[in-house]
């Protein structure tokens, strides 16, 4: 028996198990409209292998409440577009393999663009910020990032110094750290860079150590509890990353 919905889409009741989602790639059924459903029939979820259609102006708002420049802001909405458009063609039973069809697949996929166009475009902003905003696990964005990212053939983003000047930056002004200490920290990022001693790291634990040594050597009164609330990160994160800093720099 099949059930007429208020949107005209066929659904199956509980006791068709048979029943298929014919995909539109024309119209994509929008995600939001059928939480409902998903929620009370979650044994159908991974049946309805449709792809979500997302609303633009909704992510824009997003991704500006992340502080992303406009040029930032486009360029993700494009990525979410081409993501769509791809996972739209692929084999229904592939699709499977990006979870589309689960309640929550467009904000995380949105939150995973965001995630990658923030490294891309040097961005200062951590992947806690950005689950929060859009009301994901963080789990899930990490797993479907590299999912997006073999999709799409997006390649890694290179690591430079000039994410960490904007993190230095940022942090320095809720600080108020001196000149002197700026410096310092710019020149302890660069060299961290240039011998690859980030590798496999993450952007904040990072500069936090940086801030943290930076501000030790030039005597300012910046605790780390500070800058890990400041970062959105854990005392023994900034702690283990001003350890190995010091090892490695010894003031200098």
């Amino acid at each position: 028996m099949v059930q007429e919905s208020r949107l005209g889409s066929k659904f199956p009741d509980s006791e068709d198990r048979s029943w298929k989602y014919v995909d539109n790639k024309d119209k994509y059924e929008r995600l939001e409209r059928v939480q409902k459903y998903v929620k009370d029939s979650p044994s159908l979820a991974l049946d309805r292998v449709y792809v979500p259609d997302i609303d633009d102006d909704v992510f824009k708002s997003y991704l500006r409440k992340l502080d992303f420049l406009e040029s930032s802001v486009e360029f993700s909405v494009k990525l979410a577009r081409k993501a769509l458009l791809e996972l739209s063609e692929l084999d229904k039973n592939k699709r499977k393999g990006y979870h589309v069809g689960y309640a929550n697949f467009g904000h995380v996929l949105q939150a995973s663009i965001a995630h990658y166009v923030s490294k891309v475009d040097n961005i200062p902003l951590t992947l806690d910020k950005i689950v929060r905003i859009f009301g994901v696990e963080k789990k899930d964005v990490l797993r479907f990032s590299k999912e997006m990212k073999r999709l799409l053939r997006l390649p890694t983003p290179m690591r430079e110094e000039g994410v960490y000047y904007r993190w230095i930056e940022k942090i320095s002004s809720r600080f108020n750290l001196s000149g002197e200490t700026q410096r310092l920290a710019r020149d302890v990022a660069r060299k961290i860079v240039n011998n690859g001693l980030d590798s496999g790291k993450s952007v904040p634990p990072v500069v936090g150590g940086i801030i943290y040594f930076s501000a030790i050597e030039k005597n300012e009164g910046t605790t780390q509890s500070e800058i890990a609330e400041t970062l959105d990160i854990s005392q023994v994160s900034v702690r283990n990353h001003y350890k190995k800093i010091s090892e490695e720099f010894d003031g200098g």
